[in-house]
């Protein structure tokens, strides 16, 4: 084994200490988008764990949260954790919530790569992120409304009372009202999905977008009732546009969801399994949010990130131009 190879797979061990145990069944879903060597050490971590290793490899699905094929969805009967090492998101795709309300745990690590594995966000405290997470999930599960602007020009605010909350650090935990019996990792993240019909004002996502990746100049979306009803900001816009025309329903063009991020070895890479994740930011979610405590089914499921923002939770101020105010 190369010195980079023992690198990354010691920092492959982390979900796994924190989710399985010696004798488990982990299988790796992935495909051939998926960095081999990527792949190769999450099994050779597993193996160091004494946690029985088993990959499926497939084709990527079309677009994120497409639904994976149907031999990888039946091998994840077996398993005691799901991990999806795929090249775009699937852990929102309908056979996969389907597993989850079936009491299958999963790990999410779409877009992951070996440079992910070597620095960054997968080389966090996670203990520390877990324990932050929780008072930040404290204030959501709590709050009645949520309000969030930023220097480049966005301000919305939702009701969230009696919405749901969920804490992600890389462990897989009931969140109560969620169907979503999954964390990612690289992680970091506490969010909700407010109610749909409350969300008004103006998103700005600023840094990186599922299907497009690093922005070159930020996308607007005009929001009433919950719904995009306008999209600006350039070809990038456009290409948000066409991508939801393409791929996406009705419901696609509801705000789905929104999330704290946590981690504060994360960096900007333009993939957004890490970028969400990056402490004081926030992601917010178009689509499908049914896993995640909302009511919106939808067969899309698209994150963008927003690099400062400030949110207030009720009259507590959580994140300002994207710092944390919260201690633990």
């Amino acid at each position: 084994m190369d010195n980079r190879m023992a690198e990354i797979v010691k920092t492959a061990m982390t979900p796994y200490k924190l989710n399985l145990k010696a004798g488990d069944r982990v299988l790796i879903v992935a495909d051939t988008g998926t960095d081999p060597m990527v792949v190769n050490a999450f099994m050779a971590a597993a193996h160091a764990l004494d946690i029985v290793p088993v990959a499926a490899l497939g084709l990527p699905v079309p677009f994120h949260h497409a639904a994976p094929d149907q031999m990888q969805i039946d091998a994840m009967d077996s398993a005691d954790l799901v991990h999806l090492v795929t090249s775009k998101g699937v852990i929102h795709a309908d056979p996969c919530h389907k597993k989850q309300l079936e009491g299958k745990r999963f790990l999410a690590s779409e877009e992951i790569t070996v440079e992910m594995l070597r620095a960054g966000a997968a080389t966090a405290d996670y203990e520390y992120m877990n324990r932050l997470g929780e008072k930040i999930y404290d204030l959501l599960m709590n709050g009645k409304t949520m309000r969030v602007t930023s220097p480049e020009g966005m301000d919305w605010h939702a009701e969230i009372d009696g919405r749901p909350s969920w804490l992600c650090a890389a462990k897989v935990l009931e969140n109560p009202g969620c169907d979503l019996f999954a964390c990612g990792f690289p992680d970091g993240e506490a969010g909700m999905s407010p109610i749909e019909e409350s969300i008004e004002g103006t998103i700005v996502w600023d840094t990186s977008m599922h299907q497009i990746g690093l922005l070159s100049e930020p996308i607007r979306a005009v929001i009433k009732h919950g719904r995009a009803v306008e999209i600006t900001g350039g070809p990038e816009a456009q290409r948000l546009i066409n991508y939801l025309e393409e791929n996406g329903d009705d419901h696609s063009w509801i705000v789905g969801e929104t999330s704290v991020g946590l981690n504060e070895r994360a960096r900007t890479t333009g993939f957004v399994r890490e970028d969400k994740k990056l402490a004081g930011c926030m992601h917010i979610a178009l689509g499908m949010n049914t896993d995640t405590g909302g009511k919106n089914a939808s067969k899309t499921h698209i994150d963008g990130v927003c690099r400062h923002p400030t949110l207030y939770v009720d009259d507590t101020l959580v994140l300002k131009d994207g710092k944390i105010m919260v201690s633990i």
